[in-house]
């Protein structure tokens, strides 16, 4: 008994088995993006952590003096002052939001007073007085699953102990001697 397949079958059942092939390609792609993102993200990371590291190496100190001239600077780049201090070999474009997917990043100095509660995070030593940080924050927007994918990739390719989960939307890397990985 032959039963020949009518053109409706067969496109049906073309259909079942293009859904499942599209779906995994789908997500194959999204996962490649996501990958080559975070590459992107741990390679700013990682030139951010010379460039902080080289700077110490040449003046001892981690931050420049601030554009008044007195202090040293907090919070670089720093989006409230518009006389923001220059750091020397220090790209702001590694900082741009759009060169990290939507993450925003911020290289901060440690200071006892507004940040003692970081030396609970379990980080491999204990900050001093101006030691730099990476501040990461995240919007959890419509990319926040690529968001959580990236630093989960900045997780597994730095040491352990660099990264801490300070809330939901809110990361701190430890920068000091990264670049001797």
């Amino acid at each position: 008994m032959s039963e020949s397949w009518s053109r409706l079958e067969v496109l049906l059942l073309v259909l079942a088995l293009c859904f499942p092939v599209g779906a995994g390609a789908s997500h194959f792609y999204n996962e490649m993006q996501t990958r080559v993102a975070g590459t992107q993200v741990v390679k700013n990371v990682r030139a951010i952590a010379a460039s902080t590291n080289a700077y110490h190496d040449a003046t001892d100190r981690w931050f420049p003096v601030s554009a008044k001239g007195h202090a040293r600077l907090r919070v670089f780049p720093n989006p409230f002052d518009e006389h923001t201090t220059e750091y020397q070999s220090l790209d702001k474009a590694l900082f741009a939001r759009e060169n990290n997917h939507g993450m925003v990043l911020q290289l901060v100095s440690y200071d006892e007073n507004k940040d003692g509660w970081l030396n609970d995070h379990g980080f491999n030593s204990r900050f001093q007085s101006d030691d730099p940080y990476l501040r990461i924050l995240l919007d959890y927007g419509s990319e926040h699953q690529r968001e959580r994918a990236i630093l989960r990739q900045l997780q597994q390719e730095l040491n352990n102990g660099v990264l801490a989960k300070l809330d939901d939307h809110l990361f701190v890397l430890d920068l000091r001697g990264l670049d001797d990985e």
